[in-house]
């Protein structure tokens, strides 16, 4: 019948009743989980609504459904700042602890929310309509995330009311869309955990992969004006859900369970009770959680608490403790890094803690298996340290067949990859192969070397790197060069090996160093080398002053680096055109000054800045130290690093005398939220 209806339209007509349809059908869906069509129907209106539009690309429109598949993001991701700044909550651990934050509130009505583990987002509407996407950032200011916002099906792209509002809420990763996921992908693209899933995802530059995530959206909040009838929290949530948004008063479950993820009570010994309860519920959620949000019920009072420099003053965030379950150590699987350096890492049957199923924990070195007492076959005690990392705590019974009680796992004699004997110098708590062609630290040192702390070569993640140790017998830089034929990869990587390596013939000399991996020379180290010397041959030729600037056994290392392989990688290199000198042509401009960067950026994002500067031989680093030797201060910069410029006599500079330096005009790409 529909079909009938819609061929008596123009096709204008036509794209309009699809696209208000398609959107009462998400809404129907992902927010009040009573979807009325089957998906083969949805995703035949969806088709024709794509053929449509492609036929009238004069009815484009960036919040039609047909959006929600992503596209590249050409320009990156801006740096947008906050009109309201996006503040962070209070920590509160025990009772004693909310008694202290909420003295004197024994009368207030309080509600409590789960705190969702993912990542903040402030979302703007004009007349209903989408028109941007910012993250929490710093707080101050985020990134500009509007096209891949528009991929998460919980976002309305069209509010139900043609309101004009701002909305934030946590972006998330369910637990049933991140395990299909992961299964979905080889194991080393696996992720580690929803939380860093989502919050990784959400800042990618091509937001259709974003929309292969599937990733969700509650709201909780609103920090522009509001109808006068909405007076408390949960009436603030409530209008939140009539205009489209899921929030925090009805969160996905994996299981039937009574309860809601919410509640109300007074603000004395009904509290506790109340997360008790809580605490219990948010087990069965789609999603991880960490805690609960306890927040004053009445706005009134809430605006008359106010709010301090760094957190609100009505509310704050109660941790809960890391959970702890029991479960088998299968197997201890030993790693071989970089530099040689032994790990034992536990292998455990899979146990599920806090809604992800954790397989693999750290156990750092031979001493702590000891202090532990632990050994294969026992069943030990893991927790979820910051509710993410995975640990081994303590055991919690020995094997049933295991005769000698309290013996714990003894690491190998010899590698496991090499068969070379470990040695543990003295005064250290790891052991290491000195067997430097050993096969897992020449993969180690590869994926170091074109990775975002050295060479940042797209593309060429751990998959690649050992596909080019097996098809191309890759050891080290210089045979990644030496390859002519990539046809035993796949044509868009070989295409991104290919554009990547020649790119990162121009790359500042500390990514260079840095991808040498030589032993203690890390990457600060290679910053700070590079912001002195304009080559190696010029650290070679000046040992005295290599150690004015780092540490003697880190001068010792590079120069017995250098003694070893001048003759054979670095003129290998070269026979490449890979030179380790700056191009004082482009980089002198800058060369031997050290930069810092606070505020928000007119003329970019910062990595962009720092890449600029970077190019011109300037250094960047993170914090103002007596080394820095200018704090670019861009809008609403931190008084910490400010503090830092006048204790250490750094010169503070604005953007635009940045640009001076440089010799170029200062571009302006980037718009503040109130334009």
């Amino acid at each position: 019948m529909e079909r009938t209806i819609f061929m008596s339209m123009t096709d204008a007509q036509k794209i309009l009743a699809l696209r208000k349809e398609l959107t009462d059908h998400s809404f129907r869906y992902y927010v009040a989980n009573a979807p009325s069509i089957s998906d083969q129907e949805y995703d035949k209106k969806f088709r024709e609504l794509v053929a449509l539009e492609r036929d009238h690309p004069e009815m484009a429109d960036a919040n039609s459904p047909t959006m929600r598949v992503g596209c590249p993001i050409p320009n990156g991701l801006r740096k947008i700042r906050h009109k309201v700044k996006m503040l962070s909550l209070d920590n509160v651990n025990n009772a004693e602890e909310v008694a202290t934050f909420f003295d004197g509130l024994e009368d207030q009505e309080v509600i409590l929310e789960m705190k969702i583990d993912g990542l903040s987002l402030h979302l703007s509407y004009k007349e209903g309509q989408l028109i941007q996407a910012v993250t929490r950032g710093n707080g101050t200011e985020g990134a500009d995330v509007t096209e891949n916002a528009r991929t998460v099906h919980s976002i309305p792209l069209v509010l139900r009311k043609p309101v004009t509002i701002e909305v934030r809420g946590e972006i998330y990763w369910s637990l049933t869309s991140f395990n299909a996921y992961n299964a979905s992908v080889s194991e080393g693209d696996r992720l580690a955990n929803p939380r860093n899933g989502a919050s990784g995802s959400m800042l990618l530059k091509d937001s259709r992969e974003v929309a292969k995530r599937k990733l969700s959206f509650a709201a909780y909040s609103v920090p522009s004006d509001l109808p006068a009838a909405v007076t408390t929290q949960e009436a603030l949530l409530e209008y939140l859900e009539s205009l489209g948004f899921p929030s925090t008063l009805t969160l996905p479950v994996r299981q039937d369970m009574a309860g809601l993820p919410y509640m109300t009570c007074l603000a004395n010994e009904e509290l506790m009770p109340a997360i008790q309860h809580l605490d219990g519920y948010r087990k069965a959620l789609d999603m991880d959680t960490d805690g609960l949000v306890i927040k004053v019920n009445s706005l009134e009072k809430q605006r008359d608490l106010g709010e301090g420099e760094r957190s609100p003053k009505w509310g704050a965030a109660f941790k809960f403790p890391p959970e702890t379950k029991e479960t088998r150590l299968n197997a201890v699987i030993i790693q071989v890094g970089k530099t040689g350096q032994v790990t034992p890492v536990a292998e455990l049957q899979p146990v599920n803690l806090g809604g992800a199923m954790v397989a693999r924990a750290s156990l750092c070195n031979q001493d702590e298996l000891d202090r532990l007492g632990i050994d294969v076959g026992d069943y030990v005690l893991v927790q979820r340290s910051g509710e993410v990392i995975p640990k081994i705590v303590g055991l919690a019974r020995p094997s049933p067949t295991k005769k000698n009680h309290g013996k714990s796992y003894q690491m190998p004699k010899t590698c496991p990859c090499c068969s070379t004997p470990l040695e543990r110098p003295p005064g250290m708590v790891h052991s290491y192969c000195v067997n430097p062609d050993c096969d897992d630290q020449v993969f180690a040192r590869l994926v170091y070397a074109v990775g975002k702390d050295a060479l940042d070569i797209d593309g060429c993640g751990e998959t690649t790197v050992r596909t080019l140790m097996d098809k191309a017998d890759v050891k080290k830089l210089s045979d990644l060069y030496a390859i002519k034929d990539f046809s035993f990869l796949k044509p868009a990587t070989a295409k991104k090996m290919r554009e990547g390596l020649e790119k990162a013939k121009s790359a500042p000399l500390w990514r260079k160093l840095s991808a040498l991996n030589i032993d203690e020379i890390g990457k600060v180290t290679c910053q700070t080398l590079a912001g002195r010397f304009s080559s190696l041959s010029e650290m070679s030729a000046n040992q005295d002053e290599v150690q004015e600037l780092i540490e003697e056994s880190r001068t010792i290392s590079l120069m017995t680096w250098l003694d070893k392989n001048i003759e054979t990688e670095l003129t290998a290199l070269a026979g490449h055109e890979f030179y380790f000198e700056e191009d004082r042509k482009a980089a002198g401009v800058l060369s031997g000054k050290t930069f810092c960067i606070t505020g928000a950026l007119q003329s970019g994002r910062r990595d962009d800045v720092s890449a600029l500067i970077e190019q011109h031989g300037g250094i960047v680093k993170g914090q103002v130290t007596k080394k820095v030797d200018f704090l670019v201060q861009g809008v609403g910069g931190g008084n910490n690093k400010a503090a830092g410029a006048m204790k250490h006599g750094t010169r503070v500079i604005s953007e635009e005398e940045l640009y001076q330096m440089l010799g170029v005009p200062m571009p302006v790409v980037t718009k503040n939220f109130e334009e």
